[in-house]
């Protein structure tokens, strides 16, 4: 997690500003898998980040 957390740091993925007082604030959390080979070895791990309680616009897919 630190890892992905610097890399979008490094690459401005986001631009820190103040809250506006009038606004709510997106909640995210940090989504962790591993994925194993046919034996049960581990593969890979991956992790993903995303937003929570969005609310749902008809005709647009939500990720998480």
């Amino acid at each position: 997690m630190i890892e992905e957390y610097q890399s979008i740091i490094k690459n401005n993925v986001w631009e820190i500003v103040p809250r506006p007082k009038i606004k709510d604030v997106v909640s995210s959390k940090w989504l962790y898998k591993i994925k194993h080979v046919v034996d049960g070895s581990i593969k890979k791990y991956k992790a993903r980040f995303c937003c929570e309680h969005l609310e749902s616009i008809f005709g647009r897919a939500q990720t998480c």
